[in-house]
């Protein structure tokens, strides 16, 4: 009955900026505390009503592993820009967005939904930033090497109540490139570690986002 919404419209293509509420920081967050964007936690469970999720938006707790940084071996790699302002957890007043699982192994497959409760202006399925959380905030996983610098089409989509976006990928280096912005020909660069990740749905604002534990 569900199903991806894919209408979209053409806007303007933007050379080494971005479209929207754009920070210009590689930090997405301030890193003191993983939860310090807002007190949403962990599970949503029982039976799925027309505008409720079940699944998870993060885990409990802070996490367990937490790398120092993301450091690159090739010097002209240049992370994903940061696409959005402010993040929330789980969903927004017209969005509800939640992942399969708390916490897998890396390679395991990751499955988020995310659903209008009601009609919303908002960007396409491509718009998601993938983040670990490190000692210095959250840090975009992927990039791209050379001195090209990110173009950006501005594309929207129109989703009336209870529509939804979805994707089933599995979370591994290949697997995050080919899920999101795949004509930007991204790396993932250093290997995905162990760690607390996220993905933010930058096509809306404020950004809703799910976080999960991998294990590697």
């Amino acid at each position: 009955m569900r199903r991806r919404h894919w209408l979209a419209s053409i806007g303007t293509v933007l050379s080494g900026s971005v479209v929207g509420c754009v920070s210009n920081s590689n930090d997405t967050q301030r890193p003191p505390n993983e939860s310090d964007t807002n007190d949403d936690t962990t599970t949503s469970d029982g039976d799925e009503d027309e505008t409720e999720l079940t699944g998870y938006i993060r885990p409990d707790g802070e996490p367990r592993t937490v790398p120092t940084d993301l450091t690159c071996s090739d010097d002209s790699f240049t992370r994903f820009p940061t696409r959005y302002d402010e993040v929330r957890w789980g969903g927004t007043d017209k969005l509800s967005f939640r992942v399969n699982a708390d916490a897998i192994e890396h390679g395991d497959t990751v499955r988020a939904i995310l659903r209008s409760t009601d009609y919303v202006s908002m960007g396409t399925v491509q718009q998601v930033q993938v983040e670990l959380y490190t000692e210095e905030g959250w840090k975009e996983v992927r990039g791209r090497s050379g001195e090209e610098a990110f173009v950006f089409t501005d594309l929207g989509a129109e989703l009336p109540p209870n529509e939804e976006f979805e994707w089933e990928f599995p979370f591994a280096e290949a697997g995050i490139v080919d899920e999101f912005y795949q004509e930007l020909d991204l790396e993932v660069c250093p290997d995905l570690s162990a760690g607390r990740y996220r993905l933010v749905f930058s096509g809306y604002e404020p950004a809703p986002a799910v976080a999960f534990d991998v294990g590697r």
